[in-house]
């Protein structure tokens, strides 16, 4: 800040944004980096919404296109339409289970690799990698398994049980 003609009594001279200003007769320091942060902070809700969508993408769709066989029609039967599964629905859920098992893995093992220093959004993400793990684990229930027997030893196929997934999800980070 200088005056202009250097006497006293002359205005003050604000010199470029992001130095400082003299409001009043205080000097407000603004940071150069406070346009990007505040930019980067109104991301933050969008961000943390397509984090949650990649943990959801973990597990396979349900679609004709990606789906092994015999998922799609499983997933249209209902519930009081056949208590038993045929064996190539049993078949194609200890397929869909075995590759949900093998994509969590490689997602959280993935995910351990990274760093977050702020612990508000280290939980914010935690939260919302296993608010997506515990929705998508309660979609292939009641979608495809609907409580029906499909295997005698689930775990063979899926590793671990929803719970302890849920559970190595909170440990990223």
């Amino acid at each position: 800040l200088g005056g202009a003609g250097g006497g006293r009594g002359a205005a003050p001279v604000v010199l470029g944004a992001g130095r400082a200003a003299l409001t009043g007769k205080r000097l407000v320091r603004r940071s150069i980096a406070q346009p990007a942060i505040d930019i980067a902070h109104a991301e933050i809700p969008d961000l943390l919404r397509e984090y949650e969508e990649k943990w959801a993408e973990v597990f396979p769709d349900l679609d004709a296109g990606s789906a092994p066989e015999g998922i799609v029609e499983l997933a249209r039967s209902t519930k009081t339409s056949t208590p038993l599964l045929s064996k190539k629905q049993r078949m194609a859920l200890k397929y869909h289970h075995e590759l949900v098992a093998k994509q969590l893995s490689a997602a959280i093992d993935a995910a351990r690799l990274h760093t977050v220093h702020d612990p508000n959004m280290r939980v914010q993400l935690v939260e919302r990698a296993m608010g997506s793990v515990k929705a998508e684990f309660g979609r292939l229930e009641a979608d495809l398994v609907k409580g029906r027997l499909w295997s005698k030893d689930p775990n063979k196929w899926l590793v671990r049980s929803p719970q302890e997934w849920v559970t190595e999800v909170t440990k990223i980070l």
